[in-house]
């Protein structure tokens, strides 16, 4: 669970370059996995808590709507914890610019 912060360039008026970074609290935790098989096994470990930095890119930014108020992007980054595992994301958003 993060709050992102992102500065956008707009070029043209449909397309945009966001960069910013994200701040917040992640959690994981452990339960059964798969092994080359598929077959199910308890890989139970220690949960992971805190919180958690990191940088945020979006090369593919685009608005649409009649005022340009909706927004898709596709956003990589990486959340670097303070303790534990780094871990690199993609994902897909959708938003809606007041």
């Amino acid at each position: 669970m993060g709050i992102p912060v992102s500065l956008r360039f707009n070029i043209g008026s449909v397309y945009a370059i966001v960069v910013g970074a994200n701040t917040g609290v992640r959690w994981t935790k452990y339960g059964s996995c798969l092994d080359a098989s598929g077959a199910k096994y308890s890989c139970e470990g220690p949960s992971e808590v805190g919180m958690f930095l990191g940088p945020e890119v979006s090369l593919l930014n685009f608005r649409f709507g009649q005022k340009r108020h909706l927004e898709m992007a596709a956003i990589q980054g990486c959340a670097v914890p303070l303790h534990g595992t780094s871990i690199f994301y993609n994902t897909f958003v959708f938003s809606m610019l007041w």
